[in-house]
């Protein structure tokens, strides 16, 4: 996930690291019905975001 926005928007790894880390830690275990961690949604959204803003 970090290579994948590293290399889609002009965030650094320095920068999307501690943000994944906030991510994970704010939604700690909690799954989707799917068995898919919940946090990959608000992941999700920051890359879109950041795309949309040029970051």
């Amino acid at each position: 996930m970090i290579a994948l926005l590293a290399n889609s928007t002009t965030l650094t790894k320095e920068k999307i690291i501690p943000v994944i880390a906030f991510i994970k830690n704010a939604h700690g275990l909690v799954m989707r019905q799917s068995g898919e961690p919940y946090y990959t949604h608000p992941i999700a959204v920051a890359k879109l975001i950041a795309n949309s803003y040029h970051l």
